[in-house]
């Protein structure tokens, strides 16, 4: 009886274990596919977007209320926040993944902190209503100071995640 106690507990902690363990599809798509809600990190499609969410119109009937740059970033930084989370609490379900999993934490670690900072920054000012050249000049700040390096994280992880979507007859396609 004893033994059967046993393997009862071992099969409920396997079962636990394997719970964590998705299929390389989930994998894929939390760890590589969540990359594109970052996909514009250090570019002007993103500024200008920040930009417009604090634009008032003329004849529109929304009045804005002043924090709405603000929302946008702190909405992105939430969404890095709970991948990282989910990618963190991921058990690789082949060998390959564990790459794309430190890939992709590193990349989002790294975003994560200048959305918090300097581009909290950037939709203060868009929302103050600063000058174009006081946001432009922060904006291209932030570009050089960390566009190449996130370039490069963001390759490496689409790349690493193409071999892997190819290894396993993912139907994805990529640009």
């Amino acid at each position: 009886m004893n033994n059967l106690k046993h393997l009862f507990l071992l099969s409920v902690i396997a079962l636990c274990a394997a719970c964590n363990r998705p299929d390389p599809n989930k994998f894929f798509d939390i760890t590589v596919l969540n990359s594109n809600i970052v996909f514009d990190f250090g570019t002007e499609q993103f500024v200008r977007n920040v930009k417009g969410a604090a634009t008032e119109y003329p004849g529109s009937t929304e009045k804005k209320k002043g924090n709405e740059a603000r929302q946008v970033i702190q909405a992105k930084a939430d969404y890095i926040k709970k991948t990282i989370e989910k990618i963190e609490a991921l058990t690789p379900p082949d060998e390959d993944a564990d790459k794309i999993k430190e890939k992709a934490l590193k990349l989002y670690r790294f975003a994560l902190p200048v959305y918090e900072k300097e581009y909290m920054q950037l939709a203060q000012k868009c929302d103050q209503k600063a000058s174009d050249q006081d946001i432009n000049t922060l904006a291209g700040d932030i570009e050089t100071k960390y566009a190449a390096a996130f370039d490069q994280l963001h390759g490496d992880l689409y790349e690493t995640g193409k071999t892997y979507a190819k290894k396993h007859n993912m139907n994805v396609k990529f640009r």
